[in-house]
């Protein structure tokens, strides 16, 4: 039995309250995903803002697992494989250009991709955000964590820089957080 024109139109309108609803969702969550990245969130609800932000990034950078997607994206490797003994490693960094010079922290567009050598090529374990000292007066802050630095640049031509690492792809016993992962190494 096929419902009438009355019953369609009802059905139109409370598909088009929900589609407008969703998108009154989206645009409030976009608008405040700024702010939450300039807080310093406090108490158990700011563990649960950073799990839920976290996922997200992790739902954003999943497309670059694929060291192509990533080139095609702007990402250029920068450097070796970088591993300290008594730390761990951070892999070899990819770093895309646009991203870094600006002075614009978007916490679901990170600067730089982290990527260890395995036998089967390169795997994408964590990010890093990244910012010029020279383009900000305060420590810039993501996921209510205070970036590392300032600090001088690691190879020739970096500029003294903050950093923050983000170990979403690969556990990391000394923090999600932290700038070495002891999980991470550059000899496969």
């Amino acid at each position: 039995m096929s419902a009438g024109p009355k019953e369609k139109k009802g059905r139109v309108s409370k598909m088009r309250r929900g589609a407008m609803l969703l998108l009154l969702c989206v645009v409030v969550a976009t608008a405040a995903l700024p702010a939450l990245t300039e807080a310093k969130p406090t108490g158990s609800g700011a563990k649960r803002t950073t799990v839920r932000e976290l996922a997200m990034l992790r739902g954003n950078t999943a497309k670059y697992h694929n060291v192509k997607a990533a080139i095609e994206a702007g990402y250029v490797p920068a450097g070796h494989c970088l591993e300290v003994p008594e730390l761990g490693g951070m892999g070899i960094h990819y770093m895309n250009p646009a991203l870094a010079s600006d002075d614009v922290i978007d916490p679901m567009q990170p600067e730089v991709l982290l990527y260890e050598p395995t036998h089967h090529g390169l795997r994408l374990v964590g990010v890093e955000y990244f910012m010029a000292s020279a383009l900000t007066e305060t420590t810039p802050y993501v996921f209510g964590q205070p970036f590392d630095g300032p600090m001088a640049g690691h190879e020739p031509g970096m500029p003294e820089h903050y950093d923050l690492h983000v170990w979403i792809w690969k556990n990391n016993p000394s923090g999600v957080f932290s700038q070495f992962n002891p999980n991470v190494y550059c000899g496969h």
